[in-house]
């Protein structure tokens, strides 16, 4: 992949295979927090009698679309239109993972990147498979949205693109989350956390035998019933002294 910059006086061949970003992401697609790691790719859409192009950035957390775009050019300006549907500071993504494409390496997404202190990472040389997530969403796009439909204008396009990844995000069940859509298993990750808040009824001072080995007091909420809520974390002393300071404010 070779871009070409054209100045006034001088032209600038730049050898986007020879860029130093390292592969920070390594193919460790999964385990990660939410954010932590973003990859992307672009595919071709016929739209009338031409081709146009879509960008969709892709969470390794749970495998949820948190970034799309289509436009007539396969340019950098598409990964960044894609950037701006992230309903997110940019600033919780941590790594940004992407094949060795030319539409990746511009200085508007470069100064993007170095804006949100978001970190660089890119695929080997000519290796598909250091961005497989990526590439295997595109099979889905290309089989479930793109040989699907006929798109009559980029308008048009666009409205399906959006009624896609809702649908993609909130009802498709994927095999590597438990046969659950992205949504869904964010949700249940969600709930999972909370249940290891354990509610003890508050009666006078809770004995030691009524708090775990590590437990950390958390809000009271509940006025109606006196709940506490006991956490993970803090000693039986701490959790006495919280249980003063949080006295007034349930009672």
């Amino acid at each position: 992949n070779v871009a070409v910059l054209i100045s006034q006086d001088t032209t600038f061949i730049i050898d986007l295979n020879n860029e130093s970003h390292p592969n920070i992401l390594d193919r460790q697609f999964n385990e990660k927090e939410r954010y932590e790691v973003i990859v992307s790719d672009l595919t071709y859409v016929r739209v009338g009698n031409n081709w146009n192009y879509i960008c969709i950035l892709l969470d390794l957390h749970n495998r949820e679309v948190v970034g799309y775009s289509c436009g007539k050019n396969k340019n950098a300006k598409l990964v960044y239109d894609a950037f701006a549907k992230v309903k997110t500071n940019l600033k919780n993504i941590c790594i940004f993972h992407t094949d060795r494409g030319s539409e990746f390496k511009n200085y508007l997404l470069d100064d993007l990147l170095k804006e949100f202190q978001i970190k660089r990472s890119l695929s080997d040389k000519g290796c598909p498979y250091d961005n497989a997530v990526a590439e295997a969403q595109f099979k889905i796009i290309k089989t479930e949205f793109v040989r699907s439909r006929r798109f009559e204008n980029l308008e048009h396009l666009k409205a399906e693109l959006i009624a896609y990844v809702y649908w993609f995000n909130n009802k498709r069940i994927h095999g590597s989350l438990g046969y659950k859509s992205p949504v869904e298993f964010r949700q249940s990750l969600s709930e999972n956390l909370s249940r290891k808040v354990l509610p003890i009824q508050m009666i006078g001072l809770a004995g030691s035998e009524d708090i775990p080995a590590n437990g950390k007091w958390w809000c009271a909420e509940n006025r109606l019933g006196k709940v506490i809520h006991l956490f993970e974390d803090y000693s039986f002393f701490e959790n006495v002294f919280l249980h003063f300071l949080f006295l007034p404010i349930i009672i």
